[in-house]
């Protein structure tokens, strides 16, 4: 049924973080779908304080992998990055998103960020994990709802996984690698948890950056 079982040691992982996660690997189908059980698991609650996630030293990060197809036309289609900004009130961001689009001409707009807290399973949460996305642009007339993106996993220094609620049925993923972390690559702790998150199969990532990614340049605009 499994190709492959291991559990990686997450830092401070406890013998019940274990069990729990191992109990999951196990009642998956053969399929094996996206286990989205873990966004509200409160063995996993310490790995998703989004504030924190977003306060990284390193602003910079770019989607690695995700688990559906890009649409031409249609926002962050190739080589989308994310630059963040802290506002004054709390729980408030500006991300600059940027990516390439299918004729290869690059584009970045400002999102705005709320963070805020979604019920966990059987217990209240301490802090924020989800952040409301939206884009706002008045003077072209410009508006989007990017809806909800849940916090499933974050190291808090390479790498921070995003449940996307608006796609796939809410079981969609985002992987993000923070500018620092790119060389090295995905860190091992972060691989386990997407394959059980977002999917193990090869339909579920689809890899967004490659090495010839470039950010927007507004000069050439």
């Amino acid at each position: 049924m499994w190709d492959k079982f291991y559990v990686t040691e997450l830092p401070g992982m406890n013998a019940t973080f274990r069990s729990v996660l191992i109990c999951l690997l196990l009642t998956g189908n053969s399929m094996a779908n996206p286990e989205i059980r873990i966004d509200d698991a409160p063995e996993y609650e310490q790995w998703q304080d989004i504030n924190k996630a977003l306060q990284n030293s390193d602003s910079l990060s770019w989607m690695y992998l995700r688990t559906y197809l890009p649409v031409p036309g249609e926002p962050e289609y190739a080589c989308v990055y994310a630059k963040v900004a802290r506002l004054q009130e709390e729980g408030n961001y500006m991300f600059m998103q940027g990516w390439t689009q299918a004729d290869g001409s690059t584009i970045e707009v400002p999102l705005f960020v709320n963070t805020t807290r979604t019920p966990g399973d059987g217990y209240t949460r301490k802090k924020d994990n989800a952040m409301h996305v939206t884009l706002n642009i008045p003077q072209q007339n410009l508006y989007k709802d990017f809806g909800l993106y849940k916090l499933i996993y974050s190291d808090n220094e390479k790498c921070d996984i995003l449940r996307v609620t608006s796609k796939q049925n809410g079981y969609a993923c985002e992987m993000y690698l923070h500018s620092s972390a790119l060389n090295a690559g995905v860190p091992r702790a972060c691989q386990s948890i997407y394959r059980l998150a977002c999917g193990r199969e090869e339909r579920y990532r689809y890899q967004v950056y490659f090495p010839n990614c470039t950010m927007h340049n507004k000069k050439s605009s």
